[in-house]
């Protein structure tokens, strides 16, 4: 299951390899107000940008707004999904694929399989400066706000983090 906390909760973890050590130097920088600005903030809504990195991390860096409508669950069997809120708040659905049907075949190319269920889920609500990691088991779906936080606009990067990497369980 997905773990949860702030990147001050997590550090520990990142201690454990060198490939994950590298990953936090990361994540500490992309938090940093003059990255923000420089970087992060000048992204229009509903863009992203794509930042490749050493171990072959992707840095992915969303602008978007939030959704009320629940699409379609993914999970990826290549990398682990390390995703931060910058700035405002998400809330997510996950959960383990016993719950879940799949909707499509796994696709290599953009590493990626479709589910849905009709069955209770999971609900995560992550603000500005929380992480949640996804490893390839965990079925989940973002870019939900309800209620007042319908259409509010968010930034938020996800670290995808090569499986071969992570060498026991986080």
């Amino acid at each position: 299951m997905a773990i949860i906390g702030t990147t001050e909760e997590l550090q520990d973890l990142f201690k454990k390899t060198e490939e994950l050590e590298y990953l936090y130097i990361h994540i500490k920088e992309t938090l940093q107000k003059t990255f923000f600005e420089e970087v992060i903030k000048p992204i229009p809504l509903n863009q992203y940008i794509e930042i490749p990195l050493k171990y072959g991390i992707k840095q992915i860096i969303h602008h978007y707004q939030l959704e009320n409508e629940i699409k379609q669950f993914e999970n990826h069997q290549k990398f682990y999904d390390f995703q931060i809120v910058i700035e405002g708040s998400e809330t997510f659905l996950c959960g383990s694929k016993n719950l879940f049907k799949p909707l499509t075949e796994y696709n290599q190319d953009n590493d990626a399989q479709f589910w849905e269920t009709h069955q209770k889920v999971n609900q995560l609500y992550l603000r500005s400066g929380d992480m949640a990691i996804f490893s390839p088991d965990d079925l989940h779906i973002g870019r939900l706000g309800f209620d007042e936080e319908y259409q509010k606009a968010i930034y938020k990067v996800v670290f995808k983090f090569p499986v071969q990497y992570i060498k026991h369980r986080l």
